[in-house]
């Protein structure tokens, strides 16, 4: 399909049945404190005699990163599938199928391709990404991680989290470990995002920019019910201040928003997401900057 109705036309114009049916549509839309999930089915904008089913998953990471996931499949095993991206910027070649592209606005996005290289031949010129798949399977998968940055951010910077990105494959999954995180995609489109709550690791030769904050440790601690987290902007910066358990599960969002310089303040009352009491034990409260520098503060609750 090359020509679609206008949204003027109405959206009986893409009805169930209709000619401009791409469908099934949208299968599951998860809107999260911490990620939003959306997985999509476009098997009718396809001729059946090429393709039965295109599924698309998409992950983003709040605040700045993305996960990109295709399955495709087709009738016969010997169809070449060519996966195709084409941005409005030039792009940047780097190690291990990293991609950079900066755009006009001081902006930058990052890109890494997971799936595997002997799956795929790479074609990359500087206003096009290609894929070409000859895998003699029906089915197919292109997974891709993405980073949006400030274009000072380099790649030997700890703050650029995809490039130590780990595909993993299992029987009935599939895994993408990050430095601070896991998401894992199972069978019935589940979607599972592990975080832990730990800085990221000083492993690279630089740190593009400052710390944009400094997390003072909570107070009082122990405590029972309440306690008082401060923070320190030293800039402007988008951040998100979240508490998680000891096993690196997402327990409450305190705050994600843009904070202007200045000391702040956030109570935590023991209550999770859902409003629910928290048991006794060990928590992290863990700020993340727009730029996804990261600490972290122990805490103890007891009852």
């Amino acid at each position: 399909m090359s020509t679609f109705p206008s949204i003027q036309d109405g959206v009986s114009s893409y009805a169930p049945g209709s000619t401009w049916d791409v469908g099934p549509g949208i299968l599951v839309c998860e809107d999260r404190s911490d990620h939003l999930y959306i997985v999509a089915e476009a098997r009718n904008a396809y001729s059946k005699d090429k393709l039965t089913s295109f599924l698309r998953k998409i992950v983003y990471l709040k605040p700045n990163r993305f996960i990109l996931f295709d399955q495709i499949k087709t009738p016969t095993a010997d169809s070449r599938l060519t996966w195709t991206f084409n941005p409005a910027a030039l792009f940047h070649r780097g190690d291990a199928g990293l991609l950079r592209l900066e755009n006009s606005g001081g902006g930058a996005l990052w890109m890494k391709r997971l799936t595997p290289t002997d799956a795929v031949e790479e074609s990359i010129t500087a206003q096009s990404y290609e894929l070409h798949s000859n895998s003699g399977s029906t089915e197919r998968t292109f997974v891709h991680v993405l980073q949006v940055s400030d274009a000072s951010l380099s790649s030997t910077s700890p703050n650029l989290l995809i490039d130590d990105a780990v595909l993993e494959t299992f029987q009935d999954s599939l895994r993408i470990s990050l430095p601070d995180c896991d998401v894992t995609f199972s069978t019935e489109h589940s979607l599972k995002v592990r975080w832990q709550p730990a800085a990221v690791p000083e492993k690279k030769a630089e740190r593009a920019l400052p710390q944009p904050f400094q997390l003072y440790q909570n107070y009082p601690n122990p405590f029972n019910p309440t306690t008082t987290i401060g923070l320190k902007m030293d800039y402007s910066d988008f951040v998100e201040i979240a508490i998680y358990d000891v096993d690196g599960a997402l327990h409450s969002v305190l705050f994600r928003g843009r904070l202007e310089p200045g000391v702040y303040s956030y109570r935590w009352d023991g209550k999770d997401h859902q409003g629910g009491s928290s048991p006794s034990g060990v928590y992290f409260c863990q700020v993340r900057s727009g730029r996804h520098e990261v600490e972290n503060c122990k805490m103890v609750l007891l009852h």
